[in-house]
Parts: structure tokens; C-alpha cells; sequence
């Protein structure tokens, strides 16, 4: 489904914040690769254009961005929650 799609889909009420867990072409292929329950993902092409996609829908969005192939897992999920639930 596409990002537009999903947003139309909500309730109006909702307010959307988006999180993109970014990582660099070749290592989130090879990820997939070694991970047998990845499916089609494990395709190049398919994950190119998966990546060209997604890039594009997202782009000049209000969008907190995640580097996973420098940030801990910790670092990540501590990042995220305070995106989308930010103290009051």
C-alpha cells in the first residue's frame, strides 16, 4: 500500500509521523540476502526499485530519518519513541 493510500485510511484525527529507518543499498541487500524469510526483498531488482519508490513517496516530507547502519538498536528505538510520543 502506498503511503498516500495508508493516510487516507485514517481516521481524520490522526496525526501522521512518519519514521524512515535508512541504510545504504548494498548492505540492506545483503542483509536480506542472509535472511531466508525475506522473500522478494532478497531480489535486487525488486528491492532497487522498492528503495527508487519509497525515496521518491517519502521526499519532502516532515520525516525523522534513521541511519540503522550507524545507530544501535537502542540509539533507534530511543530516537523513534521520542519522535512519534514526544514528552509532554
Amino acid at each position: 500500500m502506498a503511503l498516500g493510500e495508508f493516510e487516507d485510511e485514517l481516521p481524520g484525527a490522526v496525526a501522521v509521523r512518519l519514521v524512515m529507518l535508512e541504510l545504504d543499498f548494498e548492505t540492506a541487500l545483503a542483509r536480506a540476502r542472509r535472511d531466508p524469510s525475506r522473500g522478494l526483498s532478497r531480489d535486487r531488482h525488486f528491492l532497487s526499485f522498492h528503495y527508487d519508490e519509497f525515496t521518491a513517496e517519502w521526499s519532502g516530507r516532515d520525516v525523522l530519518r534513521l541511519q540503522t547502519g550507524t545507530a544501535s538498536l537502542a540509539e533507534t528505538a530511543s530516537a523513534a519513541l521520542a519522535w512519534v510520543a514526544p514528552a509532554r
